[in-house]
């Protein structure tokens, strides 16, 4: 049986603005041909992502970037997890 849509909205904190961690983030992401969505820098220094996929993979690019990329430190992430019926992206892209 096939996962459903899932759609992770996260949010990182600490230093991880000017250390290439978006970049981190998508060379992740695109390495999973059917996950979707974006990365950007927000005003308050904390990076947002917004992935779209199966459940599963999404937990394992997680897992993957949750630590952050040399050069940054992750503080905290805040995790939002909903279900999508039809996806909103279609690509991967960073901001």
């Amino acid at each position: 049986m096939k996962n459903s849509l899932s759609q992770l909205r996260l949010f990182f904190s600490g230093y991880v603005q000017g250390v290439g961690f978006r970049s981190f983030i998508a060379k992740t992401v695109r390495n999973h041909p059917n996950v979707c969505g974006f990365t950007r820098n927000l005003d308050d220094g904390r990076v947002e992502t917004v992935l779209e996929g199966e459940k599963e993979i999404l937990n394992k690019i997680f897992e993957q970037i949750e630590k952050g990329c040399p050069g940054s430190t992750v503080e905290n992430i805040k995790t939002l997890w909903g279900k999508k019926e039809q996806r909103e992206f279609f690509q991967f892209t960073v901001y």
